[in-house]
This record gives C-alpha cells, sequence and structure tokens, in this order.
C-alpha cells in the first residue's frame, strides 16, 4: 500500500544536499577551479588540467543549484542511480536495524575489505549508519556519564541481545530503558521501519535517538505521541543542540512512568 509521498519518492531524480554536504562540495569547487587554474600555467597535462576545471566547474554548479542528478546521460548512454542507491538504503535499513551498532560495524568491514563490494552503494550506505551510530552512541554516552552511577551499555555478540535494542541505559536503582538508533534520510525510510514494528515487540519503554525529527512524516508522528502516552516510547533528535539534556528527560520520563 504506497502513498503519495512513497511515489514521489521513488520518481525522484534529484537528490537535495543538505547545508553540510553543500559546503563540502562547494569547497571541492573551489579548490577544483583553484588548482586547475594553476595548472593552466605549471603543467603540461593538458588532459588532468581540463579534468580539475571540468571537476571544479560542476561540483560549483551543484553547490548553487543544491542538487545532484540521479539520472545523467553522457554520450548517448543513461546512467540511473535511483534505484540502485534506494535498493542499498533499503537493504541497509532492514539490516542494522536487526543488528547490534557491533555486529553492524562488523558487516560495514567486511563489504569495505571485499574486492567485489568496496566503493559499492551498499557499503557507502552501510558506513553512513555506522557513522550516525558511532556519533549517536557518543552523544549518549557524553549524556549518560554526567548523571553519577547512570551507566550506558551498548548492546554486542557477546553481551547478548538486550531485547533486540541497541543498547541500555541503567539509573543507580537498577531500573533501565532501551535505547534504539534509527537513521532515516526521508519518510520512506520511517514508514519501513514503523510498519515492521509491532507494539507487542516493545519488550519495555525505549528512547528512539533518530537522525532527525524533521524525516518523521504525520503518521509516525501520531504513532509515536500514542507510544509516549502509554508511557513506552520517547523520540530524540540527534540534530538537537541540545540533545544531551533532551535524552536524559526522555530517560527520567520513562523511568517515572515504569515506577
Amino acid at each position: 500500500m504506497g502513498s503519495m509521498e512513497d511515489q514521489r519518492s521513488k520518481a525522484a531524480t534529484v537528490h537535495e544536499l543538505n547545508g553540510v554536504l553543500r559546503g563540502l562540495v562547494l569547497l571541492t569547487g573551489l579548490c577544483g577551479l583553484a588548482a586547475g587554474g594553476m595548472a593552466v600555467f605549471t603543467s603540461n597535462n593538458q588532459a588532468g588540467t581540463v579534468g580539475l576545471l571540468v571537476v571544479g566547474a560542476v561540483a560549483m554548479l551543484l553547490a548553487i543549484v543544491g542538487r545532484v542528478p540521479l539520472r545523467w546521460v553522457i554520450g548517448g548512454n543513461e546512467f540511473d542511480m535511483t534505484k540502485e542507491a534506494e535498493a542499498a538504503e533499503v537493504m541497509t535499513e532492514v539490516v542494522a536495524s536487526e543488528l547490534s551498532p557491533t555486529a553492524t560495524r562488523a558487516v560495514a568491514d567486511r563489504l569495505m575489505q571485499s574486492d567485489t563490494t568496496r566503493g559499492t552503494s551498499a557499503t557507502y550506505a552501510m558506513l553512513n549508519w555506522v557513522a550516525f551510530e558511532t556519533n549517536a552512541i557518543g552523544r549518549v554516552t557524553g549524556a549518560v556519564t554526567s548523571r553519577p552511577r547512570w551507566t550506558f551499555t551498548v548492546a554486542s555478540d557477546q553481551e547478548g541481545d538486550h531485547e533486540g535494542l541497541d543498547g541500555t541505559v541503567r539509573d543507580p536503582n537498577g531500573r533501565y530503558v532501551g535505547v534504539e538508533f534509527k537513521l532515516a534520510r526521508n519518510q520512506s525510510d520511517f514508514a519501513r521501519w514503523f510498519n515492521r514494528l509491532q507494539p507487542a515487540s516493545l519488550a519495555r519503554p525505549i528512547v528512539l535517538v533518530v537522525s532527525s525529527l524533521s524525516s518523521l512524516s504525520m503518521a509516525s508522528r501520531d504513532y509515536l505521541e500514542h507510544q509516549s502516552q502509554l508511557g513506552m516510547v520517547e523520540v530524540v533528535g540527534l540534530e538537537d543542540p541540545d540533545f544531551e539534556r533532551r535524552f536524559l528527560a526522555a530517560c527520567d520520563k520513562l523511568l517515572d512512568n515504569a515506577s
């Protein structure tokens, strides 16, 4: 049952650049043009000089427009990156959501070491997930260690599955809540996850750490609001500059409700 949002996502022909990526592309363009300009006067490698200028010009154009085309026609040949990239993100989302952060990193390492998968969309998607989880773990650890005798334990293969969650936060009284990390670039990513998540599967209250609250659809917000009223889920956006305080407040609320 596909929504209009899902259909538009599948039909997308461009990828929007966020502020950070746009800045990096702009920097790449400036460096390419500067290097190419210098090479005009200092190098005899005409092909390399032209290449630098072309890369710089294209990067500058992409930075100004703020979008990257996902369908290219070069020399009469069309290259469609939407299906491959979408399939890689779906696969990564499903796999990483079922694995502990430790196991997810192990999968990413195996992909990087393989001659057949290194540099593929799947590898990049998995590395993006690992980078998100690493950042999230660092932020959560920093928040929890500010509380005396509070602990945050990351799930790993050796420590068990922590009821299928990515980790647990435990207070000095032995009460604990689960922690789940969720990288989502758009509403379709959240929709796939929520479709697999059944209320009965929430064995205990969890703090859901998401990459961006702005990616939540209205249906996802309604679901989370309902679960929040039941004392089962509190959601915190990793992009929030006040993340640590909001994360601890979410833990306090769930622990108080469970008491």
